[in-house]
């Protein structure tokens, strides 16, 4: 019998209709059936491959692509086959497989084109064949095509890919990814300050030890670093060192010369923008104070047909001082109305306009309870003085509902199937600190009602400025003290709390006023120090006691100076590790915190169960811890077994990188 004379779309259709109505034996006998009639058909070998990929017999279903691959090659089926094999863990064949895709493709506008070098970029990366990866990842990220999917996979591999030598292509990509405008730069800057670290060029310039004005110009000339300088703090201590003396440099520089800074000023700005970022964290050196005097003079001095020499020195002083507060801030304020260039613009928003709008917030922010006195008192205080994290640019997600966000924070995990029915949850976030929470919140449950609250308002400030820049107007916030929530009215089918239940004076009663704020079926996300991976801060808020360190600005700066000043072997410089050490309110948080816990999984086992909390998994950061636990325990299921993840724990210490953070379940 002919394929003309034997009806397959009709013979697929009843197939289809088995697989709906779940009936997936049956449905495997009429795909076979099928095949036996036309074995070499395309369009039967790809739904039945697809069926099997379905049913959990995805090495079956490489046969039956690769039957229709060979009856009728297309893009298509190449591409389909390709992905399969990549998922497989057979990269090499996935590759062969996309490239074969890509010769029957004519035209770069295909979208197959896009498509197969995104699909190629994939395999490559998981070979891993880097040269390929990047390459197939720049015309992905270019074609119109794949240029969103490839945006969040490509920084994922910027993330992932520390490169052990410069690789100028490489650059080229993470340039390309930033003129997007969709990055997150925090993943990326550990393998970003590694490929600048490898640069040759750029390191000749930033280990002179007299600049030029020669090396000014071509440091503006490089983007990768000024972006990153500008968007978040850096963290190798090496580069630290290169940016205090670079710092001194410029300001020599100016005035030798203020008439001639445009060509340095890109720099300037930039630097001006991470000294901020650090909360001007970095040690000054023996004639910077006279340096800010002069500057402070001229500026002080200058008069309005002096605007070019102006913004200059402005600029240079943001490298040492904040503006906000400054005895000048009026007058430079009066100066940036005047000024003109997006660059100059971006650091007076960020100075000065920033800091004066969240003042003018914090003034209108409702409040509800009291604050404890004692410890909460104590942790309200710190984080005025130091509001934690101070963040600028974060990943914005697409909007989804709560399923989404579970399966993509605990992937391989079956969940409860209460998470399917929270269309529009009911949301808190208790702690949200300066509102980086908030926006991925948001951005993940745009149809949730949200609730955040935080003992600090200059910190609430800070999230409501950023949220209502990010256009998100589905949360509520307000100054609250989680121990004063006892005889709040409200309920909740999500609440999340990381990083904060560890600062109470009580933290296992901040967790049972949480936890009776939720639900019955409702979800809580909770983040707790754990004491196996915190050893290294155990002994270095030891020191900070032993000499006498206090949590003062200065102190902070001066703690930091002598920790880098050590030799590379010295074992205090363990601390060096945490990105919270390169900013004064991280570090602050990190080491000088007023209170902290520290927890084992043992004891979160027990508090779980004397709550009515069933664990639902633990959230990482990157994928191999989860990875290497599935390899040695093989059972998805077994995620969910803390037992297992406490010898997990013992074999790697540092697994869970200082704090736990998981879903459970209230029942």
């Amino acid at each position: 019998m002919t394929g003309q004379e034997f009806d397959i779309p009709a013979r697929m259709y009843d197939a289809h209709v088995l697989v709906h109505e779940g009936k997936l034996s049956e449905a495997d006998r009429a795909y076979q059936a099928i095949l036996q009639q036309v074995p070499d058909d395309p369009r039967v070998n790809v739904a039945y491959a697809v069926f099997l990929q379905k049913t959990n017999k995805s090495e079956q279903a490489v046969d039956y692509y690769l039957t229709a691959a060979k009856a009728s090659p297309s893009p298509l089926i190449l591409n389909a086959l390709g992905e399969l094999l990549c998922q497989l863990g057979r990269p090499e064949e996935a590759m062969q497989s996309h490239r074969a895709a890509l010769s029957l493709i004519t035209t770069p506008t295909d979208p197959a084109y896009g498509e197969s070098h995104f699909l190629l970029a994939i395999a490559a990366r998981d070979m891993p064949d880097h040269a390929t990866a990047i390459q197939s990842f720049s015309v992905a990220l270019a074609h119109p095509a794949s240029s969103p999917k490839a945006r969040s996979e490509v920084n994922r591999y910027l993330a992932d890919f520390r490169p052990d030598r410069y690789i100028e292509p490489l650059e080229r990509l993470a340039m390309q990814v930033i003129q997007t405008g969709e990055i997150n730069p925090v993943p990326l800057r550990p393998n970003v300050q590694a490929l600048l670290a490898a640069k040759p060029t750029l390191q000749t310039i930033l280990n002179r030890v007299d600049f030029t004005a020669d090396d000014f110009k071509l440091l503006a000339g490089e983007m990768l670093l000024l972006f990153f300088l500008r968007e978040c703090p850096m963290t190798d201590p090496g580069l630290e060192s290169q940016l205090i003396s670079l710092r001194s440099a410029l300001a020599r520089h100016l005035l030798a010369d203020p008439e001639n800074f445009e060509a340095a000023q890109p720099v300037a700005i930039a630097l001006a923008q991470q000294c901020l970022l650090t909360e001007y964290a970095y040690q000054e050196q023996t004639d910077d104070h006279a340096l800010v005097d002069q500057i402070e003079h001229l500026i002080e001095e200058a008069t309005s047909d002096a605007l070019g020499p102006m913004t200059g020195l402005v600029c240079c002083l943001a490298c040492f001082r904040p503006l906000f507060g400054h005895p000048l801030q009026d007058k430079i304020l009066t100066l940036g109305k005047e000024a003109k260039g997006p660059l100059f613009a971006a650091l007076m928003e960020r100075h000065l306009e920033h800091p004066l709008a969240e003042a003018e917030i914090a003034r209108n922010i409702p409040t509800f309870g009291t604050i404890q006195a004692g410890v909460s008192e104590q942790v309200r205080a710190q984080y005025e003085e130091s509001p934690y994290p101070r963040w600028n640019l974060v990943g914005r997600g697409t909007a989804g509902n709560f399923s989404d966000l579970l399966h993509a924070q605990l992937p391989y995990h079956d969940l409860p199937a209460e998470a399917e029915l929270l269309e529009t949850p009911r949301m808190l976030l208790a702690g949200c600190g300066t509102g980086r929470q908030c926006v991925l919140a948001a951005d993940a449950l745009a149809q949730a009602d949200i609730t955040a609250l935080d003992l600090s308002r200059r910190s609430l400030s800070y999230a409501i400025r950023k949220c209502h820049n990010a256009g998100l107007e589905n949360i509520e916030f307000m100054q609250a003290d989680i121990l004063s929530l006892k005889d709040w009215d409200r309920r909740f089918d999500i609440i999340e709390s990381t990083g904060v239940l560890h600062h109470l004076a009580d933290p296992m009663a901040g967790w049972r006023i949480l936890t009776d704020l939720l639900e019955t079926g409702g979800f809580m996300k909770i983040g707790l120090y754990s004491r196996s991976a915190r050893s290294a801060i155990r002994d270095a808020r030891n020191q900070i006691k032993q000499k006498g360190y206090t949590a003062t600005l200065d102190d902070i700066r001066a703690y930091r100076a002598e920790i880098l000043a050590l030799p590379e072997n010295a074992p205090e410089r363990e601390i060096l590790k945490s990105s919270d050490f390169y900013t004064l309110s991280a570090c602050r948080d990190l080491v000088f915190h007023v209170q902290e816990h520290q927890f084992t999984i043992a004891e979160i086992q027990s508090a779980l169960q004397m709550l009515g909390l069933r664990f639902l998994g633990f959230q990482f950061p990157s994928r191999w811890q989860r990875q290497r636990f599935l390899d040695q325990n093989h059972d998805p299921a077994l995620l969910r077994d803390l037992e297992r993840w406490a010898d997990f724990e013992e074999a790697y210490p540092n697994a869970f990188g200082s704090m736990y953070v998981f879903w459970c379940l209230k029942i």
